[in-house]
């Protein structure tokens, strides 16, 4: 929040910074009081042995990178993102995460938002590329 606040002093306008959290985060009740935009997005801890709980977690994390990956999209249109591009953003380095997983997430949330997932309007693949979100975006 602080680097948040400094680009507010330095004439960032504070409707252009957004921020990312968890829902059981302490950024819930933090961010919206100083002032800023937020997405709250699903997600649980995971334990150490195999539980029920932990197969949860997993569709939540998973459910989370979705999310974290159209946020992504909304803030960034019209520019190509790649996928190393996207699991840094959406991963804090991407690691432990193969770049196809970018390439699985891009489908289910192209299936849940375009008319035709074939023939994808919002979406586009920059061959060599990566990714990009063609819609005009009016931000408030």
């Amino acid at each position: 929040m602080a680097i948040a606040e400094a680009l507010v002093r330095r004439g960032c306008p504070r409707g252009a910074i957004h921020f990312v959290g968890s829902r059981r985060g302490v950024e819930a009740t933090r961010v919206p009081n100083a002032g800023f935009s937020l997405t709250l997005l699903p997600g649980r801890g995971i334990q150490r042995k195999l539980t029920v709980q932990n197969i949860g977690a997993v569709t939540g994390l998973l459910a989370a990178f979705a999310a974290a990956f159209w946020v992504l999209l909304r803030r960034r249109p019209k520019i190509v993102l790649s996928r190393d591009q996207l699991l840094d953003l959406a991963f804090d380095g991407g690691k432990d995460v193969f770049d196809r997983a970018v390439d699985t997430q891009v489908s289910r949330l192209r299936r849940k938002i375009e008319a035709d997932a074939r023939t994808p309007k919002l979406i586009k693949t920059v061959w060599g590329g990566g990714y990009m979100f063609t819609p005009a975006v009016n931000r408030k």
